[in-house]
């Protein structure tokens, strides 16, 4: 019997879905991103107000990010890959309704970014939170990118992801990107219902409006097409560089890549 990596709870208004593929660091593949979006539209339909993502108590890496093993292993593979981190934020930001990220322990890559996606982030004390595409060498989406700069400086930005080293939680409350800290598990779960309850309480489509005029502002910023070409074409090379299979050999081989460069 297949266990589900998400199950879901309910209490009133508030919807609670936790990720329980632990064993693999809650690794965004595609059936983790199939469950995740279904699991967010049936809280929707079924009349949630908010909606709280956590992991189960306890864990190291609340999420690590993309699933390497279903990255492209060439570039003619990327051409007809589908970006489970992509599908899984698509999903995130359709649902109409507030999303609290109960973040504990570890966030990694895409993680980071499915952190971003969400309306509110209370994190443990213990949180840290790091971007890590250079290390695989891995380019990194536009729009993913923008939604780093919509929470953050771009100097926070361009150093989280050119260095990978992670912030912890006090930077990342400091820097407006975390709203609240959580001394321990049991704090962040009192926390996130708190607030959860507290955005139930107000008038639903009054809550939505805002959240989708926030949201409307933050992606109103177009790209010429000239800069999103030069972009796909830097993407392209980085995906069909010798560095990129140099990162997933290290990746697997659990030691640090030597990158060329080409």
């Amino acid at each position: 019997m297949t266990l589900p990596l998400i199950t879901a709870h309910r209490d009133g208004h508030v919807a609670e879905l936790t990720m329980r593929n632990g064993a693999h660091a809650n690794a965004i593949s595609a059936r983790f991103a199939q469950e995740l979006v279904g699991h967010l539209q049936a809280a929707v339909d079924g009349g949630a107000r908010v909606l709280i993502l956590r992991a189960e108590s306890g864990v190291r890496t609340w999420c690590a990010g993309h699933d390497i093993g279903e990255l492209p292993s060439n570039p003619s593979e990327q051409i007809s890959w589908t970006n489970s981190l992509e599908t899984l934020v698509s999903g995130v930001r359709s649902v109409p309704i507030p999303i609290i990220a109960a973040v504990e322990g570890g966030v990694w890559g895409g993680g980071c970014e499915l952190v971003m996606t969400a309306d509110l982030v209370i994190a443990c004390r213990n949180s840290t939170f790091a971007v890590t595409p250079t290390r695989l060498g891995v380019p990194y989406a536009a729009t993913g990118l923008n939604r780093f700069l919509a929470a953050l400086p771009i100097h926070v930005v361009n150093e989280m992801f050119l260095t990978a080293n992670p912030i912890d939680a006090q930077r990342a409350y400091e820097l407006g990107f975390v709203n609240r800290i959580a001394a321990d598990s049991e704090d962040l779960h009192r926390q996130a219902g708190e607030v959860a309850r507290r955005i139930a309480d107000g008038a639903p489509l009054a809550v939505r409006a805002i959240k989708a005029t926030a949201n409307a502002l933050v992606d109103a910023n177009p790209m010429s097409a000239a800069v999103s070409a030069q972009i796909s074409e830097l993407a392209r090379s980085a995906w069909g560089s010798a560095d990129y299979q140099e990162g997933l050999r290290a990746f697997a081989q659990r030691r640090k890549p030597q990158f060329g460069g080409s």
